[in-house]
């Protein structure tokens, strides 16, 4: 499962990217609008799926599908430094996004080992428009491009679901 948690919960990185293979994936933000979407892989066609979508609710697979992209690649722009500075937004967090990820060989069977990524999501940086982050097991805090990191934050439960 992948979960972000809002302010109270809370690699090293390369310039171009870092990869995750999701298992699950949920997120949240600061916002009550959109705390604690999560989403799950699994079921007869392996499919990504939201967890607690209410019964006769159909979910948009092209907005969840987007919404994994973004979690699995977060384009990183640059090292800021190690030292955890307030002008960044990560202590406390403004948003989290956990990933516990995996892998299995037999399609539909959970993987049996999972590792748990952290990553926290800090203020934008009013002179790029970048978002300070820091992943757990980093000692880097770094910049992610607002694009990469707006659906992560910003996507509503209403905005995954058909209308």
């Amino acid at each position: 499962m992948i979960r972000a948690f809002p302010k109270s919960r809370r690699r090293r990185f390369s310039r171009s990217r870092q990869r995750a293979a999701g298992a699950a994936l949920a997120r949240s933000h600061s916002s009550s609008v959109n705390a604690g979407v999560g989403m799950e892989k699994g079921g007869p066609n392996d499919d990504w799926a939201i967890l607690g979508l209410e019964p006769g609710k159909t979910q948009k697979k092209t907005a969840v599908d987007d919404v994994i992209r973004k979690a699995a690649s977060i384009s990183l722009e640059r090292p800021v430094g190690k030292t955890l500075k307030p002008d960044y937004g990560l202590s406390p967090a403004e948003a989290t996004v956990t990933m516990v990820t995996g892998t299995s060989t037999i399609t539909g069977v959970p993987p049996k080992t999972t590792a748990t990524k952290v990553i926290q999501i800090g203020k934008k940086d009013g002179d790029t428009n970048n978002y300070f982050i820091k992943a757990d097991g980093s000692e880097y805090v770094v910049t992610a491009a607002s694009w990469a990191i707006d659906p992560l934050i910003t996507k509503a439960m209403a905005d995954l679901i058909e209308k």
